[in-house]
């Protein structure tokens, strides 16, 4: 029989599928060898090579296959126990096969290979005798119509058998896996008819029964057995009467099949039959698409982007709301469009880790240890150009893991721990990126040991040595020409690998960072973007180029301005720092590090800084301007600028200018960052930061409108997220706009019905949406547009409000600004959610003295008791708190630190002191989340330390230590 190149191709595509799956079974097998799913899932793999290959007349795959089946047949009826040795020779014998596969895909022949000693053994395992396991009985999926047929042979000669075989329904060559059985069954006797006749190339569809009408002397148990037939999805044997398998053959003078019983007259024969003509013509749900062609769309799709965001700059210069709506409608299908290409280059990356137990497996043989591994995330999809990145550095991970990590048996016995060592591979989605943890449980790193080595082979001095954190000298292990290894192996050891791991995932625009605790065990994390081709960018300019950052890189954005700027800049070890959150952040000037002209600092106003990740730490890069995210097309840089650090690529943009597209991690080096600044100076700075956040009372505020004149705001710290959503998304529910998101349901708010505001436009396209996390669900309220991201010292004021969900007002770029009470407004809005949740406390009366200098913060704190039962009295500093507690009697005390007159700090120490106030709890509200001021708080009695703020954090904090304190 002759069968042309795409039955070969089809053949190939199935078998490496199949094989890569069963290297994990054989593993999975070797621990639970009693697991009859497992063994029937290797069966059914390697009984399909054995048929196919004997079909396409590869006999080296056949004998092979042939053999290992013999062996799995007597594991799976019970007669061989699984053990070590024998899984070896199994996973040999898989080896051998991919070994002929890559063969067949290269040349369509076998090769040359000699694996007949292979055969060889494999035969002698299979016929040795020295099975010790009980019979198992036959397979509950074969039936027969009389259980005594099942028993004993027969011994009246020949019988008639009408054999009904069911395939698998993921089956992708059913037509001959149905040719594989009738093959096999007319060994076993003579095969008087098959419906649909699979020997003359009619088809057999998926979930289509194959019906075959056999005489043999074999019983229904021999003719299972002998025919290996549970291989398929069911089995049923059936005996015939005399003649009514002859009849079987003449269906143009019967008309039809008849069955020894009268109940299955239109069944199965004549239903497969009729079944056959219809199912034949059923039309292919997946096809399948050469790389190139998918690449090659990805290509159009990214001009056709470049297209999308030239049309869109000009329409935003264009009034004519027809043209507008047109562009909106194209941005929604290029969007559409671009998604989908790129779902068609998404891969599982169970690609790459189903490698992973066969090659750890191996490794533990080879080391005499033993590990337990755990996979998570294989559904997890990455682009396949860097699934294919990832390959070898992961390989390099794992085999250090293995060889450096892992202690043997005796080692974590005399460690105490468990014999066999745990390792967990997982993979997951997070912040539009693929995380990859690789995490074992081994002998971690030696930290004095990684540093002595560094300094020996001068990759750091003694001073930096004994400055820098455990953390960053576990790195070191990723500097070139590193390695601790104290002997050269065929798995590690060479001074090279670990570097080169970071270079390759550093290149694909990720991040690597390694974590491990002596005696405990090492984590290894590794960021990735989700593509290459296409990526959403924060386009900056300065000395009037413009350049693109990946977000991937971007953390947040801080605009400093007017004397803000001496304020909160300052120098450690000649480096510029900005304190962000208790944390210094490391300035870089971009026009520094690609030698572009400054602007005097006379002309200066606002300092935009851009604050990025780059896998070694935070940096803030500090640009002329920002401009808007857009996404790009990435192009390669010419050969003649890629020695440039500073650069991972171009883009066109949509006025036809070319902007470059920044490499973080290429800023750093060329910038020498250090990110373990001493922390003398570190104390010293912060100590200067404070004093200058004392002296200051701003907020970072989100600017917008609701209606088509005015202006509102909200504390940025309580938004979620910015989204926009396309108007024909909403849906009504029960009377209320929702719209699907991140998997759950997201109730809309319109302010316009609560509030005074002018007329709001109509909006159609796209609707502005601010995301708020509300009784722990999801808010969106609706606006009219997002104006700007501010930090403000703003007058604030009460005196005008008159109406629910309003904290006050103040004024922000000389316009009146509103100031919104968010969760107020959505109580009113959506007064169900409210009531759902029935653990928000309720303060009863219960009274809390608030003291901040902040009238904006305080305000917005006593709005938050309110709303929870609680009463709230307010002071401005420490000193006022004392007078109001020697007036009214107070349940808690919820202060700020940083306050003129007489500060948090204070404040606490005199209520130490007090006999009299010494029971009152009390709770730290505040914008500094730094280690020494919570620990010198701690050492005050403080009951909780927040930082500002979180309304359901905080409720429940004030309600839990008013509990505790009565409970003590």
């Amino acid at each position: 029989m002759e069968f042309d190149a795409e039955l070969l191709k089809e053949f190939l595509n199935e078998s490496w599928d199949n094989i890569e799956k069963m290297d994990n079974d054989f593993v999975e097998l070797e621990k639970n060898s009693e697991d009859p799913e497992i063994i029937t899932r290797i069966f059914r793999v390697i009984h399909t090579m054995k048929g196919c290959s004997g079909l396409l007349g590869f006999g080296k795959l056949e004998k092979i296959s042939h053999y290992s089946e013999d062996i799995l047949s007597q594991v799976r009826e019970g007669s061989r126990k699984v053990d070590p040795p024998r899984i070896t020779k199994l996973l040999e014998a898989a080896d051998a096969l991919k070994e002929i596969l890559y063969q067949v895909e290269e040349t369509s022949g076998e090769g040359d290979g000699d694996y007949s000693q292979l055969i060889e053994e494999l035969r002698q395992i299979a016929a040795s005798s020295d099975g010790s396991a009980v019979k198992a009985p036959p397979p509950a999926t074969v039936q027969s119509s009389s259980p005594a047929e099942t028993k004993a042979p027969a011994d009246v000669g020949e019988a008639n058998w009408q054999v009904t075989i069911r395939i698998d329904e993921n089956e992708k060559m059913p037509t001959i896996r149905g040719l594989v059985v009738v093959e096999r069954l007319a060994e076993l006797g003579t095969v008087i008819e098959a419906i649909p006749d699979v020997r003359k190339d009619e088809e057999l569809a998926t979930n289509e029964s194959l019906v075959v009408f056999l005489k043999s002397e074999m019983t229904a148990a021999e003719i299972e057995t002998k025919a290996m037939l549970s291989s398929v999805v069911s089995v049923e044997l059936e005996q015939l009467a005399e003649g009514q398998a002859d009849e079987a053959s003449e269906p143009e003078e019967s008309g039809e099949v008849e069955s020894a019983h009268a109940e299955h007259s239109e069944s199965p024969a004549q239903s497969a039959s009729a079944k056959s003509k219809v199912l034949t013509e059923r039309v292919e749900s997946s096809i399948r698409v050469d790389i190139d062609l998918i690449d090659k769309l990805m290509n159009l799709v990214g001009e056709l982007v470049l297209s999308r965001n030239q049309i869109a700059q000009f329409a935003n210069t264009f009034d004519n709301n027809l043209f507008t709506s047109a562009t909106h409608r194209l941005n929604l299908v290029t969007t559409e469009l671009q998604e989908g290409i790129m779902k068609t280059r998404m891969q599982p990356i169970a690609n790459v880790f189903n490698r992973y137990p066969r090659m750890i497996r191996d490794l533990a043989t080879d080391f005499g240890k033993q590990v337990d591994l755990r996979i998570e995330g294989k559904e997890t999809e990455l682009d396949r150009t860097l699934i294919e990145a990832i390959k070898d550095p992961m390989v390099h991970i794992i085999r250090n893991s293995m060889d450096h990590g892992i202690e043997t048996p005796e080692k974590r016995i005399e460690a105490g721990k468990n014999p066999v060592g745990s390792m967990e591979i997982r993979a997951f989605h997070e912040g539009g990126q693929v995380n990859i943890v690789i995490r074992d449980d081994g002998a971690g790193i030696n930290i004095p040991k990684v540093k002595a080595l560094a300094i020996k082979k001068d990759l750091i001095s003694q001073q930096h040595a004994d400055s820098m954190s455990d953390r960053d000298a576990a790195n070191l292990v990723f500097m070139a020409g590193f390695s601790t290894a104290e002997k050269v192996t065929a798995v590690s050891g060479r001074g090279v690998g670990m570097d080169v791991v970071r270079n390759n995932i550093e290149g694909i625009g990720g991040s690597i960072d390694l974590q491990s605790e002596m005696g405990k065990g090492t984590t290894i994390t590794v960021k990735i973007p989700l593509t290459l081709a296409i990526i959403p960018a924060l386009m900056v300019d300065n000395a009037g180029h413009t350049f693109a950052i990946p977000q991937v890189n971007l953390t947040e954005l801080v605009c400093l301005e007017g004397n803000e700027i001496q304020k909160r800049i300052e120098m450690v070890r000649n480096v510029e720092v900005f304190r962000l959150r208790g944390e210094l952040l490391p300035i870089v000037r971009l026009a520094d590090v690609l030698d572009l002209p400054k602007r005097p600092n006379s002309e200066i106003d606002f300092l935009y800084i851009v604050v990025l990740s780059s896998g070694k730490g935070q940096i803030g890069l500090v640009v002329d301007q920002v401009f808007d995210t857009e996404e790009i097309v990435v192009k390669p840089l010419s050969k003649h600028l890629k020695h440039l650090a500073a650069y991972a690529g171009a883009s066109i943009l949509g006025d036809g200018s070319v902007a470059l597209i920044l490499d973080v991690q290429g800023i750093v080096e060329s910038a020498g960052i250090e990110f373990d600044l001493d922390l003398e100076e570190a104390r010293n700075a912060e100590a200067n930061a404070l004093d200058n956040l004392a002296k200051d009372d701003q907020q970072d505020i989100l600017l917008f409108s609701i209606g088509s004149q005015d202006q509102y705001a909200i504390p940025l710290g309580l938004v979620n997220r910015l989204e926009e959503f396309d108007r024909s998304k909403v849906e009504v529910v029960s009377g209320r706009e929702v719209v699907q998101y991140r998997g759950d349901i997201l109730p809309l708010v319109h302010p316009e019905h609560f509030l005074s505001v002018s007329e709001m436009p109509e909006q159609k396209g796209l609707l502005s949406v601010i995301v708020f996390s509300f009784e722990e669900k999801f808010v969106g309220l609706i606006v009219n547009e997002i104006l700007d991201i501010q930090q403000v010292r703003a007058d604030f004021s009460q005196a005008s409000v008159s109406e629910g969900g309003v904290l006050g007002n103040a004024i922000v770029n000389g316009k009146t600004t509103e100031f919104l009470d968010v969760y107020q407004l959505i109580e009113m809005a959506l007064p169900s959610l409210v009531r759902k949740n029935s653990n928000t406390p309720q303060g009863t009366g219960r009274r809390v003295l608030v003291v901040d200098d902040s009238p904006f913060y305080r305000t917005m704190i006593v709005s938050y008791l309110h709303s929870a039962g609680f009463e709230a009295v307010e002071a401005e500093h420490g000193e006022e708190a004392l007078q109001k507690m020697e007036r009214i009697a107070v349940d808690l005390v919820l202060t700020d630190l940083e306050m003129p007159v007489m500060d948090g700090f204070e404040l606490l120490e005199n209520l130490n002191e007090q006999e009299v106030y010494k029971d009152i709890p009390t709770v730290v509200l505040t914008t500094v989340d730094q280690d020494s001021t919570r620990e010198r708080a701690r050492q005050l009695g403080v009951d909780s330390y927040l930082i500002k703020v979180d309304r359901e954090e905080l409720i429940h904090t004030v309600d839990r230590a008013l509990k505790e304190r009565v409970k003590s």
